[in-house]
């Protein structure tokens, strides 16, 4: 039995369509973010889409140039903060037990002003003897910020945006130069 390599990626404009497609799944998230449910079948949907171009970036980048370049890239790919995190949650989502996220809050307390006028069903001098004797006129308030993953402060959606710029800027640079090795190239 004789088996034959994978060609691999050769079309570059396959590996734009698939930047297209992260960025859909991105923007579905980005509208689903108060529901938990949709917004994590969008986050593993855009996860495993953005993998998926990487991939492609690498096997295109050695079709094109070589498989130094594709090696080269691989490097600045790795290297890259915010697509090197993307690259390793979404191997988490595809091959471990998914990535784990946590909603972002901000807690704050609000000054709650008091009743102008007393109520006319309440007794005016009874003491009150159930209330508390210290200052209730404040009130505490969560506010939704949105969602990070687990160790990482920073907004998850604002994080995926920047690595899906960035990777979609090495793809164009990839693809149309080949100059993957040089430092001024591929910031």
């Amino acid at each position: 039995m004789v088996t034959k390599t994978k060609q691999g990626a050769t079309d570059p404009s396959r590996v734009f369509e698939k930047v297209q497609e992260a960025r859909f799944f991105l923007d579905r998230m980005a509208e689903n973010e108060t529901n938990p449910q949709i917004f994590c079948y969008y986050l593993s949907a855009f996860l495993n889409s953005s993998r998926v171009t990487i991939f492609r970036l690498y096997g295109v980048t050695r079709t094109l140039w070589s498989e130094a370049a594709k090696n080269a890239l691989k490097a600045r790919v790795e290297a890259h903060p915010q697509i090197g995190s993307l690259r390793m949650k979404s191997n988490v989502e595809t091959h471990e037990n998914g990535v784990h996220i946590w909603k972002q809050h901000t807690i704050s307390i609000v000054p709650n002003p008091p009743e102008r006028w007393p109520s006319r069903f309440e007794p005016r001098y009874e003491p009150e003897r159930w209330k508390s004797r210290w200052d209730e006129s404040f009130e505490t308030k969560l506010t939704f910020l949105g969602w990070q993953f687990v160790g990482d402060s920073s907004n998850l959606v604002s994080l995926c945006r920047e690595g899906l710029q960035a990777l979609e800027d090495f793809a164009v640079q990839a693809i149309s130069t080949g100059k993957i090795g040089s430092p001024q190239c591929l910031k």
